[in-house]
């Protein structure tokens, strides 16, 4: 929609990601989680996986649902609640120190 049109995905990461060993190819996920971020304040935003693998282009749901659940483990996303059926799940992008 309109909040990631015209975003570039392919942006260098900031060097805390990088640090986490993330490259070009989490970075379109990350930007858009970023801009998704922005948009929703404080608020948890919304992303399913096949949501995500339609943003990227060039991977399946399965590839995106595992690399939002890396954000997770990584710390880079707050899983807020977790998606049933077809219901997307909710996060916070808490990727940079504030």
């Amino acid at each position: 929609g309109a909040i990631i049109d015209g975003l570039d995905l392919k942006a260098p990461l900031p060097d805390q990601l990088l640090a986490l060993g993330y490259g070009e190819h989490e970075a379109p996920l990350l930007h858009v989680c970023m801009a998704l971020q922005g948009h929703a304040g404080d608020e948890p935003f919304f992303i399913g996986a096949r949501t995500a693998a339609e943003l990227l282009g060039h991977t399946d749901h399965s590839t995106a649902a595992a690399m939002l659940r890396a954000f997770v483990a990584d710390g880079v996303l707050e899983l807020v609640k977790r998606g049933v059926g077809k219901v997307a799940s909710r996060y916070r992008y808490i990727g940079l120190a504030r």
